[in-house]
Formats: C-alpha cells, structure tokens, sequence
C-alpha cells in the first residue's frame, strides 16, 4: 500500500472534502434505493483518488470495514 505523505491542502481541496458528506445525502435522498454503505463508500473514495491515491487502493480501503470506536481509541490512546 502506498504511503502518503503530509500534503498542504488549497482551499478547493478543503472545499472538496468538506462537501463530500452533503453531496452522500444528495445521492442518497435522489437515489433512495441505492444502496447506503456503498454509496458512502463511492463518495468516500473520490478525495483519495484526489490526492492521489491510485484508484484500485482507493476503492480498497474504502470497502474496508470501520473499525469499532474501542480500538480505534486504543491506537490513539484515549478512551471514546
């Protein structure tokens, strides 16, 4: 897997991102049989393809399942 590294982010890109939760519920309120997960899991890859990810990495990591908030705060060292 690649590794990426720190990138300085412009406004459009900050702008991208931040829009990326508004533009699931267009999705999925115009779209209301679509399947949830995948969809966030396709809107989930869009800026990591941006940032230049290739895009079979991309869709990789996406369709991996989250990790439960316990183990996520033990990585970090804080409790949830």
């Amino acid at each position: 897997m690649a590794t990426l590294l720190p990138i300085r982010w412009s406004c459009q890109e900050e702008a991208f991102v931040a829009g990326a939760a508004p533009r699931l519920g267009r999705v999925l309120h115009d779209n209301p049989e679509r399947h949830d997960a995948e969809a966030a899991d396709q809107v989930a890859e869009d800026p990591l393809r941006m940032f230049g990810l290739p895009g079979d990495e991309a869709h990789e990591i996406c369709r991996q399942p989250l990790p439960d908030l316990e183990t996520a705060a033990d990585r970090q060292g804080t409790t949830p």
